[in-house]
């Protein structure tokens, strides 16, 4: 079987795959025994054997879950506890300040859950090195190739590029925030639609005020957005 990697910009990880928070997450807002919460911890414990493999940059440096009042500490524990049997050590409650501001020196809140599991990676690199592994294996990586259309054959596919069209016998959507745009193309029709969800990170000069990772309680139902520094 030989593999073609599609990829519409000049390089790989242009987007979201290498501009990213730098985080290696460890499921911390996921309900116990749901999917995604599953999928992360195995994603986590996966990649930093990859990145140990592989020689890629990362630290397990834990993140700290702040609540920045009093009101917010019901959900801190809450937090704590429906995370807590994914991870074999559990994370620590950081009951007041002067605990978390060890870890943290300039954070300010009432009370802190750290989650000594959780690290960053330079994704960029991560990349890279898949790139590298998958044309050391056979495959191929088409770069300023975006996908324009797509037509069903009886063999499989035929994909219109702007390299050209590919015939394959199978597909895999691996297109990121885009991936429902191309399964539009593919002919379905999904119930859901990608949205992007804004973050930030800090500028390198603000390691000194925050050398690890840290993010706020969540207040919605969805993932916060976050702000980490990747030291």
């Amino acid at each position: 079987m030989s593999v073609v990697v599609l990829e519409k910009e000049p390089d790989v990880g242009r987007h979201q795959s290498g501009h990213n928070s730098g985080v290696l997450h460890a499921g911390l807002y996921y309900r116990p025994g749901i999917n995604e919460g599953q999928l992360a911890v195995d994603g986590i414990r996966q990649m930093v054997r990859f990145c140990r493999a592989q020689g890629v940059p990362h630290e397990l440096c834990g993140k700290l879950v702040i609540a920045a009042d009093a009101s917010e500490l019901p959900g801190l524990r809450d937090l704590m506890d429906r995370g807590s049997p994914e991870w074999p050590a559990g994370p620590g409650l950081a009951s007041d300040p002067m605990s978390f501001e060890r870890v943290e020196p300039h954070a300010a809140g009432a009370a802190a859950v750290r989650v000594p599991e959780e690290g960053i990676v330079s994704y960029p690199q991560v990349c890279s090195t898949l790139a590298t592994l998958i044309r050391s294996l056979g495959g191929e990586i088409l770069t300023s190739a975006r996908v324009v259309e797509m037509k069903r054959e009886e063999s499989g596919w035929r994909l219109v590029t702007e390299r050209g069209e590919i015939a394959a016998g199978f597909l895999v959507n691996c297109a990121g925030l885009h991936a429902d745009r191309i399964a539009r193309l593919a002919g379905e029709r999904p119930s859901v639609q990608v949205v992007a969800v804004p973050w930030r990170i800090l500028p390198a000069s603000s390691r000194t005020t925050a050398p690890g990772a840290t993010s706020h309680l969540p207040r919605c139902r969805m993932p916060p957005s976050r702000s980490w520094v990747c030291t």
